[in-house]
């Protein structure tokens, strides 16, 4: 009876004794937020240095363009797509430093007659057409990382930096862009030391009973 009494104690130790790390949320946003209102004049390649994210399981991307609208009535495409590498041949725009990352905004020279997608290759992550045109109508635009595409993500942090790649085919105002990366729980050191008592402490009676 006692040696139940012990091996209860310690399975409780184990599974309510500590606390597990809760899912980490990173929110990036761009410097200017809305890219200079992706002028079709320019394609972008926002580079992400985050790291936190260095090796980490990635569970879910989302990706907003806030209130987004083609500023006339015309054929457009916007392309947006995952760079496994930062791009900064371009001429730089902007740096921006937080706490938890830091990123740069490049742009480079567009000098297509007519419209394509200049980071052709590279994962797709979407693609968008304004169906109106000419005016804003409070829509936003929010790209959701399928399975592959969070498998590509999670490839390119492995090392902390990633890009996404923006090629507007026209001339998008919008209100800021956002990038939402959500990653498994890690648990606690202290969860694991505890965690290897309790198979110690199992072996241990195992062995005593033997």
């Amino acid at each position: 009876m006692k040696k139940k009494c012990v091996l209860l104690a310690l399975c409780i130790l184990v599974l309510t004794g500590v606390s597990v790390a809760h899912a980490a949320v990173y929110n990036f946003i761009p410097k200017p937020a809305d890219m200079g209102d992706l002028e079709h004049t320019y394609y972008f390649s926002w580079n992400i240095y985050a790291s936190g994210l260095r090796g980490a399981d990635v569970t879910s991307a989302q990706l907003t363009f806030s209130n987004i609208w083609d500023w006339t009535v015309e054929p457009d495409m916007l392309y947006v797509h995952l760079l496994d590498v930062p791009q900064t041949s371009g001429q730089l725009v902007r740096f921006n430093s937080y706490p938890t990352y830091w990123s740069t905004l490049y742009r480079f020279n567009d000098n297509e007659l007519t419209s394509g997608d200049d980071w052709a290759g590279n994962p797709l992550l979407g693609t968008w057409t304004d169906p109106m045109g000419g005016q804003a109508t409070n829509f936003n635009l929010v790209i959701d990382f399928d399975e592959n595409q969070l498998q590509a993500l999670e490839n390119s942090v492995a090392d902390g930096n990633f890009a996404i790649g923006v090629d507007p085919d026209c001339h998008y105002y919008n209100s800021g862009v956002t990038l939402t990366v959500t990653t498994a729980p890690v648990p606690e050191p202290a969860t694991m030391s505890l965690l290897g008592m309790g198979v110690l402490g199992l072996l241990g009676l195992k062995r005593r009973k033997a």
